[in-house]
């Protein structure tokens, strides 16, 4: 394989930033609506300026009455001979913050990877996406009818989930929501709920919205009905026009380092303690540790100055190839290598799949994701702080770096002579 190493000069924090600039700020279809097609029309904007093809995927959402965007920059350099390679991110926010972070960051890096590429390809040979998703942070039919739900157990509109209380305990029973398998766990969760410390306003709340997410999760699946809904269209959508996808690298919440101790969690289901041995040389040689995790430039997985990584059973190879070049361009990294599918994922990790690369899993797809992991160390996270100024552009830069080389060793490994 060719070393592509410096190409990654070529990475222009100065864009990144205009990019993050340009598109910060909240970008909603209930509350900023017309915001949120000013950043289709961004997207499209440089895509066009780099000289790359334009697809805009429009899907609808039942009972909402505009289409909404997925933008693709598509460059095949394969003559048709391969299978196509992604790198994305996802474009709208959340209703209260302005996502320089979440996720700004990402698209600002799949604009910059797509010049690079397209500038440079006469050094290649794929077929290249460059994918920014819609609808990543929710549906907003459900998100209406749960804030007029709110507004009926006396929650303001549009703070349902910002008043303290109740976004306590809705980030406790959270989980549980989201695995409705049977009947049988849906009691198990109104028991939970029963006997939880709630006053009675707030228990009739969470009881009334556990109905409407009996009959809006069928079978327990939550993944494109009520988040994540760009990327499960652009899954379906693909395989119905019977296009083959070789692998992503879906980017989410990249700008955001910290040096303190304990300044970085982990979701339930990693083992902590565990995962703090990996980074000692003599217990790296322990197969179980090697296998389930993989650290580089890494010293105390407690403190938050590193890119997360996250890998499904299908996409070691894929993960390894990011590690790699996270060692050339001195990224740290925390890799968790689950070894699982997407079934087990959903039952034992399932904030694994909160991003865009779960409906990839899904469908067996090889998909790697990279964040600095979101709630887990951002205290700006989903908030109106969600600001340019508290962005790691050093760390946002060596992100898109690593990105730019494993997408384009994807690619190259994907040719068919």
């Amino acid at each position: 394989m060719k070393n592509y190493l410096d190409l990654v000069e070529k990475v222009d924090e100065k864009r990144l930033y205009s990019h993050i600039y340009n598109l910060q700020g909240i970008k909603h279809p209930i509350v900023a609506r017309d915001a949120l097609i000013n950043a289709y029309k961004y997207i499209i904007s440089e895509f066009k300026n780099i000289g790359i093809e334009v697809i805009e995927e429009d899907f609808e959402v039942e009972g909402y009455d505009i289409p909404f965007k997925n933008i693709i920059g598509k460059l095949d350099l394969s003559n048709g001979t391969a299978d196509e390679v992604i790198i994305s991110g996802h474009h709208d926010t959340v209703f209260n913050a302005p996502g320089a972070n979440d996720n700004a960051t990402a698209v600002a890096i799949v604009i910059e990877t797509a010049r690079i590429i397209y500038e440079n390809q006469s050094l290649f040979s794929g077929n290249y996406r460059f994918v920014s998703f819609d609808l990543e942070e929710g549906n907003p039919v459900m998100q209406k009818d749960l804030w007029e739900l709110g507004k009926k157990f006396g929650v303001t509109e549009n703070d349902t989930f910002t008043q303290l209380s109740y976004k306590k305990n809705y980030e406790m029973l959270f989980s549980s929501f989201f695995q409705f398998k049977n009947e049988d766990s849906r009691e198990k969760l109104r028991l939970k709920v029963k006997e939880t410390k709630l006053d009675e306003n707030e228990r009739d709340f969470y009881n009334s919205m556990l109905d409407y997410f009996s009959i809006s999760f069928k079978d327990g699946e939550w993944l494109g009905i009520s988040g994540l809904l760009g990327s499960t269209h652009y899954v379906s959508h693909a395989k119905s026009q019977g296009r083959k996808i070789k692998g992503l690298i879906n980017i989410d919440t990249v700008g955001y380092t910290s040096n303190k101790k304990n300044s970085q969690t982990y979701p339930k289901g990693i083992p902590v303690n565990l995962l703090k041995l990996v980074t000692k040389p003599i217990l790296k040689s322990i197969p179980f540790l090697s296998k389930s995790f993989k650290t580089t430039g890494v010293k105390d997985v407690t403190v938050g100055d590193f890119a997360s990584l996250l890998v499904d059973i299908n996409s070691t190879s894929e993960a390894d190839l990011f590690m790699k070049n996270a060692k050339q361009i001195n990224l740290k990294v925390v890799a968790i290598y689950t070894g699982m599918d997407y079934a087990n994922i959903s039952m034992k990790m399932h904030d694994l799949l909160r991003a865009d690369h779960a409906p990839f899993w899904r469908d067996n797809i090889h998909a790697i994701f990279i964040s600095d992991s979101a709630n887990f160390r951002c205290p700006h996270y989903h908030t109106g702080s969600d600001t340019i100024e508290h962005v790691d552009f050093n760390f946002v830069k060596k992100i898109a770096q690593t990105s730019l080389l494993t997408l384009i060793a994807m690619a190259e490994e994907n040719i068919i002579e």
